[in-house]
């Protein structure tokens, strides 16, 4: 056909393979390895009671995404679960956007926080929800995305949240909103997605 590019598809050397166009304008094709999507756990923290906040510190920097899933509460009863990246702990380095629904009724709007989830006292339920970090170990835009359920306020809410930095994240830190406790019970959970 005219116009298109004519090239030679080469035998896969292993099965599993995928057909991957090397970017050149002549067509050009190679067999790569599937990307398999699969996680893998970095660490898992239990949060002892007694603390404002968790740190997953280096990071491993050979993953595609960050994973981060969690079960917490707080004690202060109702407050924010908020994210920094590499320590910065300056708020105005950080933005949002978050849509919640409670009950029959949803709410948009944008946050000047870095909020990833809202928390409860976990008698009866905590707050459960997952923090996808996408391209983490690139050095161009950081953000996450969460959701996050809170079962006994009856809420579930979508967060999304830039970091003005470029650098790549070697560290993740979830602190309660207010300095109140983390509750004994609280989990999280830090995967690596290939």
């Amino acid at each position: 056909m005219a116009g298109f590019p004519t090239s030679t598809i080469p035998a896969p050397s292993s099965t599993g393979q995928v057909l991957t166009s090397t970017g050149s304008t002549s067509g050009a094709f190679s067999w790569q390895a599937a990307s398999s999507g699969s996680l893998t756990l970095i660490q898992r923290i239990v949060a002892p009671g007694n603390t404002t906040s968790v740190t997953f510190s280096a990071i491993p920097q050979t993953y595609e995404n960050l994973v981060l899933v969690f079960n917490a509460g707080s004690s202060s009863g109702n407050d924010n679960l908020n994210i920094q990246f590499n320590g910065d702990a300056t708020a105005a380095h950080y933005t949002g956007q978050v849509i919640r629904l409670s009950g029959t009724t949803v709410a948009g709007f944008n946050s000047t926080v870095n909020q990833v989830a809202y928390l409860t006292n976990p008698a009866p339920e905590a707050a459960a929800g997952q923090i996808l970090i996408p391209a983490y170990a690139r050095t161009d835009h950081k953000y996450a995305i969460s959701h996050a359920a809170t079962p006994n306020a009856g809420i579930l809410t979508y967060f999304a949240v830039d970091w003005a930095s470029i650098a790549a994240i070697t560290s993740v830190s979830l602190l309660e909103g207010s300095a109140a406790n983390l509750t004994a019970d609280s989990v999280f959970s830090l995967y690596g997605q290939s």
